[in-house]
């Protein structure tokens, strides 16, 4: 029988007989020692730094803070079809809460629904003039005024009478958007209206986006799904109304400045994958988003380009060499398809490695809502991408009412509003140059709230914050929106808990409450539509 025998070192199983400690036990108190300074520099660098973005980057590698319970938990986490990939802040919220506002709440966003009607307004008609009379003057009638074809739309109070917070948009930002969104409501030949909506993870999974879009769509007509992104580096990142699937890319973030050149296209993320990574975008069998007519992608020519393969229904479509001599280069490439039912994948086929901002599915007609959110986001950040490059993404999007919604992860910064007004003049100029004349609006964060003395209150950071928000949109020519009023104002997130809208981190909505954002959003849109269409007894048509 054979027999295994182990070999003892002096290292492992001597016994120390000499003074003071065994040297092993004094190397780990030294490890011990060293690892604690090593803990304790984040807090003392950040506690003699001035208020500065720097401080909170700096910040950010503090093991313990109150909403980081397990020693760095919010800088990893694994992408479940992809390599590890660093994240940053998810505002504390856990995989669960985000889950759970990414769940199907279809049935209960159409029961929201109201049908708009489409009367053609009266014609002023003109009477019949008597052959003059020989000793009077001819009475000369003015021809009858146009009628403008917009007041055919009409929006039942039903659409908004419950909400108490409106749009303000003092300076009328938001009629180019109203006149494409009443241009889709007359159904006039190949008529869209694009929307894009940018935020952090109180959106990141397509709980609120899906909720107007769905709405939206139900009312004026599905336009397609819109953009998303080719990969996440988090699994909260999820899409509605559409299948997604991703395998084997890497992403760089907008908020980690991780691009070397700076460039993260339309949602802030750009995906780089070697041969075998692929990406898929299926039509859902019913609700909205049961068809398609094009698929855009948007992705990077460079010098180490691989071969991007796009393949239709299983069949190949189309093969784009994306490999380049020069700089880096931009582009967008679109397949038109039967509208009907599709899926649309892409994937490196070999020669290089692609890099990917993100598609777009679409149709011809009606109403497309981007949702674009980031977990960690803060509106500031989009400073780390290139202006040129940025723009491009833009022009090529090319939307017709632009939303930013950010500033719940702000909330930690120690930064002051000062520097934050700054900065985000400078953020909302990044769009106002790419595409002007276009309908802006700055949403508010939604309320994020603590807990004091057994009640629940508004973090006092956000009221200033959101202060900041409302003068900086208004003073660059933006409406503004408070979600924040319209959940309730001052500590309304603990009212939402206690009715399941939203979760215990008290800075995210449920499903429930996602959906209810949705509406508010919604009828505040519906609104501002009657508002507008009862200005045009007075338009040209």
């Amino acid at each position: 029988m054979a027999e295994f025998n182990e070999t003892k070192t002096p290292d492992m199983y001597d016994t120390w007989d000499g003074p003071g400690l065994p040297p092993a036990v004094k190397k780990v108190f030294v490890a011990m020692i060293a690892g604690l300074a090593v803990v304790a520099i984040p807090y003392l660098v950040t506690a003699a730094l001035p208020k500065s973005e720097v401080r909170d980057e700096i910040a950010e590698f503090r093991v313990w803070t109150e909403d980081n319970i397990i020693p760095f938990s919010k800088h990893f986490s694994t992408v479940g079809t992809g390599p590890k990939t660093a994240v940053a802040g998810n505002e504390g919220g856990g995989a669960s809460i985000l889950e759970d506002a990414a769940s199907d709440v279809g049935a209960e966003v159409d029961k929201l629904v109201t049908a708009i009607e489409i009367t053609p307004p009266p014609v002023e008609v003109v009477e019949p003039v008597e052959a003059p009379d020989p000793t009077h003057p001819i009475e000369v009638k003015p021809p009858p005024k146009p009628v403008s074809p917009y007041l055919a739309i009409k929006i039942p109070e039903a659409a908004y009478k419950d909400i108490t917070v409106f749009i303000e948009d003092p300076h009328k930002s938001l009629d180019g958007f109203y006149q494409a969104l009443g241009d889709v409501a007359l159904k006039k030949p190949g008529a869209t209206v694009h929307l894009s909506h940018w935020g952090d993870s109180a959106i990141a999974a397509d709980g609120m986006p899906s909720a107007v879009r769905r709405l939206l769509q139900r009312t004026f007509g599905d336009g397609g799904h819109g953009y998303s992104m080719v990969s996440a580096s988090t699994p909260w990142y999820r899409r509605k109304d559409i299948e997604w699937t991703s395998k084997n890319w890497r992403t760089e973030e907008f908020i980690r400045d991780q691009a070397a050149d700076g460039h993260y296209g339309y949602g802030g993320v750009v995906s780089e994958g070697s041969p075998g990574a692929k990406a898929s975008w299926k039509t859902v069998e019913e609700g909205v988003g049961t068809a398609a007519s094009r698929f855009t992608i948007y992705f990077q020519k460079h010098k180490r380009g691989g071969t991007l393969q796009v393949n239709i229904d299983g069949v190949e479509a189309k093969s784009i060499e994306t490999a380049t001599e020069g700089d880096l280069e931009e582009h967008s490439e679109t397949i038109k398809v039967p509208d009907g039912p599709h899926t649309f994948e892409i994937r490196n086929s070999g020669g290089g490695r692609l890099r990917v901002y993100g598609v777009a599915v679409e149709r011809s007609e009606g109403v497309v809502y981007d949702g674009m959110g980031v977990v960690g986001a803060r509106d500031t950040r989009w400073l780390n991408a290139n202006a040129e490059g940025m723009a491009w993404a833009l022009k090529a999007r090319d939307p017709d009412l632009y939303i930013l919604m950010y500033g719940g992860n702000a909330l930690e910064d120690k930064t002051t509003m000062s520097w934050y007004r700054e900065r985000l003049v400078e953020v909302i100029k990044l769009w106002r140059t790419a595409i002007p004349g276009k309908s802006c609006l700055i949403m508010s964060p939604i309320d994020h709230g603590e807990r004091y003395r057994g009640k629940v209150r508004t973090v006092e950071r956000q009221v200033e914050m959101m202060a900041v928000q409302r003068e900086v949109a208004l003073q660059e020519g933006c409406a503004f929106f408070s979600i924040y009023d319209a959940m309730g104002g001052q500590g309304a997130i603990g009212r939402w808990f206690d009715e399941g809208l939203a979760s215990g981190d008290l800075a995210h909505p449920t499903a429930k409450g996602s959906v209810e954002l949705g509406r508010l959003f919604y009828q505040a849109i519906m609104k501002g539509l009657h508002d507008w269409v009862a200005t045009q007894k007075d338009a040209q048509p």
